[in-house]
């Protein structure tokens, strides 16, 4: 009698937990080891645990397993391999690992993020009739393997000894993937979050790990060609990497502007949003930005959704704060009427609006047009009812910007409104201990110097210069 054919483990779910059912005929000399079994939940705060490791529930199969179904089983053989995409947040998974298991663990997942790459050379020297399916079991299996790694560092980054070897380690299979052209993006991506996303411990030498590994050459080929979530997760980390410093994976050299410009031109909002998000944090380093960077972003200016207006104003304000060409080409594409918008919309955060004007005022030729367009009135608007400091003092420091237009300005205003900003600002002046009490002071001495009657209205309102 033949030997019964090997067949494909059945996998049924009940009450959330995985049970893998591999066949009596699967447990056979040319079948894989007997698997444990694990427990799952998932969701916000879901608990990931197995004994004594979740990757046993998570790849139930091995790539070696998986090419003995594919030789033995007609059956499987003809069907397409189900992909396995689990993806879950990282702040949301714990996985349980004993602490003297966690580096062996990292050593065995790490070796199979390069089966793609092995396993696609193997078959390639013996000419495998398998090849493609024997490269899809393979990146199957380095996907999961990608998975658990995201869910280990994230929960056990500090009891990890030696860093930069595992990242090291993890970030050059990682690239050989990409650059094999064999590799699941999603997966890709938040492994990559995963390392960058650590504690403050070993910062700098991690990024220096990071970046000669080539994770930017990674990340910018998810931005690139990935899927909308893969190009999110990846926006994500470029940003969170540039916290630890001005871009010290090396984003910006490899040409990371122009594609991220090119999302959040194009993009989704959710990767728009985090695309402006990059541009500010590229805008705080010396990074060299296109000319079409500026009509984008004072088009974004005007946005109808209120969230893109302050990302996109976040990330003038730090791109043209450094530099005074900047300054003058957003001024060239009218960005000046958009932020004075802005000021009058009570959903945007203040500071947005009034640093960019702080950057663009510093353009003489910009502050008559400014004062045309409504500066004056809207900064004593701002300044009645505004209570923040720090906010204040900006304020204070535009309306000094622009003293020479401030006297006729409040000229303008009714008896009532002149005289309760004026009493506003004397308000301010005596809090000395205040940065913003010294700004409304200054201001206070030069509205006294620019017109008489200013002086009459300082000293009723109680100040005495």
């Amino acid at each position: 009698m033949q030997q019964r054919r090997a067949t494909l483990p059945k996998l049924k779910y009940k009450s959330k937990v995985l049970h893998a059912k591999v066949s009596a005929s699967i447990m056979s000399a040319r079948a894989p080891r007997k698997r444990l079994r694990g427990k799952t939940s998932t969701g916000a705060g879901g608990l990931l645990s197995a004994v004594p490791f979740f990757e046993d529930v998570a790849a139930p199969l091995t790539i070696v397993d998986l090419a003995r179904l594919a030789v033995t089983n007609r059956h499987f053989r003809a069907k397409p391999w189900p992909r396995l995409a689990i993806p879950w947040r990282q702040a949301a998974c714990r996985l349980r690992v004993p602490k003297e298991e966690l580096m062996p663990l990292l050593d065995r997942l790490g070796g199979r993020l390069w089966g793609p790459v092995r396993v696609r050379a193997a078959a390639t020297a013996v000419g495998s009739a398998d090849f493609s399916r024997l490269v899809a079991w393979a990146e199957e299996d380095a996907h999961r393997a990608a998975w658990i790694l995201t869910a280990v560092l994230s929960g056990w980054w500090k009891d990890i000894d030696g860093h930069s070897h595992t990242v090291r380690s993890l970030a050059s299979a990682l690239t050989a993937q990409v650059r094999s052209g064999h590799f699941v993006p999603l997966s890709t991506a938040c492994l990559v979050s995963a390392m960058i996303r650590r504690g403050d411990e070993a910062t700098e030498e991690v990024d220096a790990t990071l970046s000669q590994a080539g994770i930017a050459d990674v990340l910018l080929r998810l931005l690139q060609d990935g899927p909308v979530i893969a190009q999110r997760v990846a926006l994500e980390a470029i940003c969170t990497s540039c916290e630890w410093g001005c871009d010290p994976l090396s984003f910006i050299p490899n040409g990371a502007v122009p594609v991220v410009v090119s999302i959040a031109q194009a993009g989704c909002s959710e990767n728009m949003l985090a695309a402006l998000r990059v541009l500010g944090k590229f805008g705080e380093g010396e990074a060299e930005f296109p000319e079409v960077v500026f009509p984008l972003l004072v088009d974004l200016l005007a946005h109808e959704s209120d969230d893109v207006k302050e990302e996109a104003t976040s990330a003038l304000w730090f791109i043209v704060h450094n530099r005074e060409s900047y300054a003058r080409q957003a001024c060239e594409h009218g960005c000046l009427p958009s932020l004075l918008a802005q000021l009058r919309n009570p959903k945007i955060l203040l500071q947005h609006p009034l640093f960019c004007l702080e950057a663009v005022l510093k353009l003489a030729s910009m502050r008559p047009v400014a004062v045309k367009l409504g500066l004056i009135e809207l900064l004593f608007q701002s300044l009645e009812e505004e209570e923040d400091g720090f906010h204040l003092e900006v304020i204070l420091e535009l309306l000094e910007t622009c003293a020479a237009y401030v006297p006729q300005a409040l000229q303008q205003l009714t008896r009532v409104r002149r005289t309760s900003t004026v009493r506003r600002i004397v308000a301010i002046a005596r809090m000395p201990e205040r940065s913003h009490g010294a700004e409304a002071r200054k201001l206070l001495q030069l509205l006294a110097q620019a017109n008489p009657h200013m002086t009459r209205l300082i000293r009723q309102a109680g100040y005495q210069l």
